[in-house]
C-alpha cells in the first residue's frame, strides 16, 4: 500500500516537541497542509513554527536550507531562525508511512507584512532584498544547492503537459504553444553575462516581515544559488498579477540603491516572469492527487490563461 502525504494527530506533535527539542506543556494547531505541514507551537508563553517537509524533499536541501537562514543571522541579516533539537542539529528526521519526512522547528517572529499600496514599503522591500545578497556574497556552505531555474521550468512544463492532457485537454494547445514560445525567449538569454548568487527565491512581496524597523525572511524552501534577475522577477510578477507594476519601478529603486543591476539584465525579468508563473501553476496542478481533481477550479485554470494572455501581449510572442 502507497501512501502520498499522511498527517500527523497533533498529540503526536507534542510527544516530538518533547523528544526532540525538550518543550513541554505544549499547545500546538495545523496552521497549513499544503506540499509541507506548517503548526504553531506555544509553550510557557513562547512560539514557534513547526515545518514537516513532504517526502519528496531531500536531506541535503533541508540542510541547505536551516544553514543558509543560520548564516544570515549570525550576518545581522535577520530570518527566523532554525532551533537545533537535542543532537544539536537543525532538522530532525521522521518516519512516515509515505516515507522519511524531515522537520524543522523555527523561532516564531512577530512583524507585520509590508503593504504595498505604500512607495515607501516597496522601496524598503527592495532594499531588504539588496541587503540579503549582499551578505549572501560571503556564504561558503558545504553543500551547495543550485536554483537552475531553466531546469525548473523544463520540469514544469512536463507537470503542465500531464496534468492538461488528462484534465484540461482543451486549454493544453494553446498552453503548449505558449510555453514553446517562452522556451525560445530563454535560448537567447546569455547567463554569462548576468548576476548570480545566493537567492531567496521566492520573494513575491511576502515571506519577510517588519518588526521594530527590524526586518525578518522566512521561508527559504526555494533557496539556493541562482540568478539575481530571477530573484528580482519574482516580485515583478506579483506586481503584474495584482496590477500594480508601478510598485516594480520603486521596488527597483530601493534594490539599486545598495546594488547596481544593469537595465540590459533586467530586459530578461519578463521572461523570468513566465518562468515563474509555470512553476507556481505546475505547483498548483501536481497537488491534484493529494487534493483532489476538483480542488483545481475553473476559474483558477480561466484566471491563470488570462494572466497567460497578458504576458503574451506584453513579451509579443
Amino acid at each position: 500500500m502507497q501512501f502520498i502525504n499522511s498527517l500527523l494527530h497533533i498529540k503526536e506533535i507534542e510527544k516530538i516537541m518533547l523528544q526532540y527539542f525538550r518543550i513541554e506543556d505544549v499547545k500546538c494547531h495545523l496552521l497549513r497542509s499544503y506540499r509541507n505541514e506548517i503548526y504553531v507551537i506555544a509553550s510557557f508563553g513562547r512560539k514557534y513554527i513547526f515545518k514537516i517537509y513532504n517526502a519528496l524533499k531531500p536531506k541535503e536541501d533541508v540542510v541547505f536550507e536551516t544553514s543558509y537562514m543560520d548564516f544570515l543571522n549570525r550576518k545581522e541579516t535577520i530570518a527566523n531562525m532554525p532551533v537545533k533539537a537535542v543532537d544539536n542539529k537543525y532538522y530532525i528526521e521522521l518516519e512516515f508511512p509515505e516515507g522519511k519526512r524531515y522537520a524543522v522547528l523555527f523561532e516564531y517572529n512577530n512583524g507585520v507584512e509590508l503593504d504595498y499600496n505604500k512607495a515607501s514599503d516597496a522601496l524598503i522591500y527592495g532594499k531588504s532584498v539588496a541587503k540579503l545578497h549582499l551578505a549572501s556574497k560571503d556564504y561558503k556552505p558545504s553543500y551547495s544547492k543550485e536554483t537552475n531555474v531553466f531546469q525548473l521550468f523544463i520540469d514544469a512544463t512536463n507537470k503542465l503537459e500531464l496534468f492538461f492532457t488528462k484534465y484540461k485537454n482543451e486549454q493544453w494547445v494553446y498552453l503548449d504553444n505558449y510555453l514553446n514560445k517562452v522556451t525560445g525567449k530563454i535560448t537567447t538569454i546569455d547567463t554569462n553575462k548576468m548576476l548570480m548568487g545566493y537567492i531567496h527565491a521566492d520573494l513575491h512581496g511576502g515571506n519577510y516581515l517588519l518588526h521594530d524597523k527590524e526586518m525578518f525572511f522566512y521561508d527559504f524552501e526555494y533557496s539556493g544559488f541562482g540568478l539575481i534577475c530571477y530573484e528580482l522577477s519574482v516580485f515583478r510578477w506579483s506586481t503584474l498579477i495584482g496590477n500594480r507594476e508601478d510598485q516594480w519601478t520603486i521596488f527597483l529603486k530601493g534594490y539599486r540603491s545598495l546594488i547596481d543591476i544593469s537595465d540590459h539584465e533586467l530586459h530578461h525579468s519578463l521572461v523570468m516572469v513566465c518562468i515563474r508563473d509555470a512553476l507556481i501553476l505546475a505547483n498548483t496542478v501536481s497537488m491534484a492527487d493529494k487534493f483532489g481533481i476538483s480542488s483545481i477550479h475553473n476559474y483558477y485554470i480561466q484566471n491563470r490563461l488570462q494572466f497567460i494572455k497578458k504576458m503574451t501581449n506584453i513579451l509579443q510572442i
